[in-house]
């Protein structure tokens, strides 16, 4: 009767651990399916930009060599809209190559000419980020918010389109890091401190709106006694000039605050890890912040389920 117990013990957990293991094949095969998918999208789009060309060369008339310029000529300056296309034309391009890389990946194992492949699209994107927070910061703003779906062609309708950024997607996005417990605790004590200076941000800045207030109020009083309209705007300057520039250096702040969130969390992934997050996160930026909550919000079930 031991023997027979013994036998089926050790029969359970046999059976255990091929469950576990197959949960992991599943979810790789997730993970396989959806890069997938995210490489046909891509193609289908290649392929409708060359039919678009096709058709486009085909009704042109063919220009006169002698009309022809060796000089290329300065390009005028894009207005925001077609800057953001153009940057998400760039960005699509490079989670192409990602998305390549972890289907090779899967058929021939990790050699040292992918990794360097990988290296470099990781730092190609992070530049195109960095680039366009620092020049154009408006830009970056309407970035984390568009739906990059190689059907649309116009800002308006990636702006329309909420399909993507919902909790479930960052859910999913989360599952296929893979991370590990090490890698968690250090993006969650980011996530803790980043949310702790962003409140310190803000207290400071309505202290300073405040100030800004009571200094327009001793405008007014001001505007009262002086004669005349340069003194009213010497006046103006002397009571807000040290708020104005408190707020200038708080929203610079604010900046520095984000954007520092946002690349020392993603020096926490792996080269495998961070293609992961940009390809399966698409068509939507990866949005770090979404990524944490999912995190923090897993390990807050995990610690009452433990308590439990």
């Amino acid at each position: 009767m031991q023997a027979q117990k013994e036998k089926m013990a050790e029969q359970l957990a046999a059976m255990a651990a091929e469950m576990e293991q197959l949960k992991v094949d599943n979810s790789k095969m997730a993970s396989r399916n959806t890069t997938l998918e995210k490489v046909l999208v891509f193609r289908e789009g290649e392929i409708a930009e060359l039919q678009d060309q096709n058709c486009i060369l085909d009704a042109e008339p063919q220009a006169a060599p002698s009309t022809l310029s060796l000089t290329s000529t300065p390009q005028p300056s894009l207005p925001v809209s077609s800057r953001m296309v153009q940057i998400i034309q760039e960005y699509r391009n490079i989670v192409n190559v990602m998305a390549s890389l972890l289907l090779r990946i899967d058929k021939e194992e990790m050699t040292s000419e992918i990794a360097d492949q990988m290296a470099t699209s990781g730092r190609q994107s992070g530049q195109l980020a960095m680039r366009t927070a620092v020049l154009n910061p408006e830009c970056i703003i309407v970035l984390m918010q568009v739906n990059m779906d190689q059907r649309h062609t116009q800002l308006e309708s990636m702006l329309n389109d909420r399909s993507s950024n919902t909790t479930e997607h960052w859910q999913k996005v989360t599952d296929t890091l893979d991370l590990e417990e090490s890698q968690k605790r250090d993006i969650l004590n980011l996530h803790t401190r980043f949310l702790q200076r962003l409140q310190d941000n803000r207290e400071m800045r309505r202290n300073i709106c405040l100030g800004l207030q009571q200094g327009t109020d001793k405008v007014k009083k001001l505007h009262a006694v002086v004669a005349t309209e340069a003194q009213k705007y010497v006046a103006s300057m002397f009571e807000v000039h040290s708020e104005v520039q408190q707020l200038r250096d708080n929203l610079r702040e604010q900046h520095r605050v984000w954007t520092e969130f946002y690349s020392t969390v993603n020096g926490v992934f792996g080269p495998v890890q961070y293609c992961r997050l940009v390809v399966h996160s698409f068509p939507m930026w990866p949005d770090i912040l979404a990524i944490c909550t999912c995190l923090s919000n897993s390990e807050s079930k995990h610690a009452e389920g433990s308590s439990e």
